[in-house]
């Protein structure tokens, strides 16, 4: 698999943003990886990916967690959570630090992040297990909620993973995930050299940390990722498109000015059943 190790950008504008912009390009993969290659890569860097966790300047820590937060009020306290592609814990511990769940339940294909979230979170409603989400070993109607952040975008069997979510969500549950926004996307493509839209399929983009570490991504249109919710058995209810708080402007200016090019991520609530209202925001 072409993906690996790249050597860092010596760019003068580090302090300012510009390591991060020089980084965001992408470039097309002319096959599917599998999750055992994906899971190779995330068990090299979980170490300096858990540690990336304090820098909070981050598109998720300024927007995406803030937004995630308002949209699951009143839908965690009490609850048996689902966090796929739960990594090394980040989520599942703000979980529990800003809401009461019954218990959170943990799955990721990298050993290490595994680990990582094992050593990190001691709570004992928390739970975490190496589990592929195409492949769950959980019984029917496990869970209330089921929550995902930057993580349904990197498995290869994203049908399977769907219907494996629906299988394990009790009736009445719900499925909240954030993946980058195909406009997010198109700026990466744009800046590996494509010309026009992108086409959907898998990428790779490069994450600075670690020195550089090339990683696969799954690009798709927000239409395609409604229509396999659809496929799945869920029923799409909202999509959010999240831009920053007024807040954001002196605590992240680079991040916020990133966003008036356009939303760089998307949030997707579906539920297992009720009535169908598809709105945007």
């Amino acid at each position: 698999m072409a993906v690996g190790r790249v050597e860092a950008p010596n760019h003068p504008d580090q302090a300012n943003g510009g390591l991060t912009r020089r980084y965001e390009r992408a470039t097309a993969l002319a096959f599917v990886p599998s999750e055992s290659e994906i899971a190779s890569i995330y068990d090299r860097i979980a170490e300096e990916f858990f540690h990336h966790r304090h820098d909070t300047t981050t598109d998720f820590d300024i927007v995406g967690w803030p937004w995630m937060r308002t949209i699951l009020n009143g839908r965690v306290n009490g609850k048996d959570v689902l966090d796929v592609a739960c990594g090394t814990g980040v989520v599942s511990h703000k979980l529990f630090h800003d809401f009461e769940p019954e218990s959170v339940q943990g799955v990721d294909i990298s050993g290490e992040m595994i680990r990582i979230s094992r050593r990190e979170i001691r709570d004992k409603r928390a739970r975490f297990s190496l589990q592929s989400a195409s492949q769950m070993d959980f019984p029917d109607d496990s869970f209330d909620l089921a929550i995902s952040t930057y993580g349904m975008d990197y498995i290869p069997d994203l049908s399977s993973a769907l219907r494996e979510i629906r299988r394990v969500l009790r009736p009445g549950g719900s499925f909240v995930f954030l993946v980058p926004h195909p406009n997010r996307n198109q700026l990466y493509y744009e800046g590996g050299g494509g010309e026009g839209p992108f086409s959907e399929g898998w990428y790779v983009e490069t994450w600075p940390g670690a020195g550089g570490v090339e990683i696969p991504k799954h690009y798709l249109k927000l239409g395609t990722w409604i229509r396999e919710l659809d496929l799945s058995g869920f029923n799409f209810k909202r999509m959010h498109e999240p831009h920053p708080l007024q807040p954001a402007m002196e605590a992240a200016p680079e991040i916020y000015q990133r966003y008036m090019r356009g939303p760089r991520t998307v949030i997707f609530d579906a539920v297992t059943e009720g009535a169908r209202a598809t709105a945007l925001s």
